[in-house]
């Protein structure tokens, strides 16, 4: 069976400095094949659920340039995007959030286990997400050193638009797109009262 792509993006612009995360969702209908659709548009309305860990990769660019998966590992934006996850898994539906990693392809990667994966009745069309590609794309104005949002530390203007990135992108890309998997819907279907 096919697998699909598709992109979304959240975008923070400033005086100065554009941030932005971009996002290839791969989704598998029935299982893995050799052929992959890139979609564009609304998803048709079909039940998106996992099958096991969802794996999100992190990439970066900034000002053009991609910047090393050493480097995305340690940086802010893959910091921030961990201890988000890690601090609302329960509400997103997340037993396991791993560590930050980089993978034999060398690229910076974190896994996320369902807390009770949701399967579909029987005769029901479904698609299931596998991967979620995320890129932290970072242009500025700036050519100082400390004008980087891909170092441990970042002054305050590019922390309070990474961190406003970030929830943009767990409610808007995560929750609210797939809620069988991350939002209220997920826990509506564990519980059988609803």
């Amino acid at each position: 069976m096919p697998s699909v792509l598709y992109a979304s993006a959240v975008r923070e612009a400033h005086d100065g400095f554009t941030l932005s995360m971009t996002a290839r969702h791969t989704l598998n209908i029935g299982e893995e094949g050799p052929k992959v659709y890139n979609a564009k548009g609304r998803i048709p309305n079909i039940d998106i659920l996992l099958r096991g860990d969802l794996v999100l990769c992190l990439c970066g660019i900034a000002n053009g340039r991609p910047v090393p998966s050493s480097g995305v590992k340690s940086s802010a934006p893959a910091k921030r995007l961990h201890a988000y996850l890690s601090a609302n898994a329960s509400a997103l539906g997340i037993s396991t959030v791993s560590e930050l990693y980089v993978d034999d392809d060398e690229v910076t990667k974190v896994n996320l286990s369902p807390s009770a994966p949701y399967e579909p009745e029987a005769g029901y069309p479904a698609a299931y997400l596998s991967t979620v590609a995320v890129t932290f794309v970072f242009y500025t104005k700036d050519t100082a050193p400390d004008g980087d949002i891909f170092t441990e530390q970042v002054f305050l203007p590019f922390g309070a638009a990474l961190d406003r990135l970030v929830d943009k992108f767990a409610t808007l890309h995560l929750a609210r797109r797939y809620p069988l998997i991350f939002g209220p819907l997920r826990r509506a279907s564990l519980d059988p009262s609803h």
